[in-house]
């Protein structure tokens, strides 16, 4: 009787190994993949934060554009209204 249940046993524990490998379920890898994936989230956020800041400089750059040109067609307009009023 307690071979029977010690040859149980090992076999359970056989396919528990064989099972834990297939699956990867240990806890040493799981926790190294854990760490894996952690990391490779710190680099998307960085990666992520540049680009909105990449992003962010060049709408200010594009908006600072915008607003000289603004400018430059209001003092044209202004001046092209001066210049209808003195040949009134």
């Amino acid at each position: 009787m307690r071979q029977e249940l010690k040859k149980k046993i090992d076999e359970l524990q056989e396919l528990k190994n064989k099972w834990e490998l297939k699956c990867d379920t240990n806890d040493e890898n799981l926790k190294k993949k854990i760490q894996e994936i952690e990391k490779q989230q710190q680099i998307l956020k960085k990666e992520i934060d540049q680009v909105f800041q990449d992003l962010q400089e060049c709408m200010k750059k594009r908006n600072d554009v915008l607003k000289e040109e603004v400018d430059k067609l209001y003092l044209e307009r202004i001046c092209f209204i001066s210049k209808m009023k003195e040949l009134k």
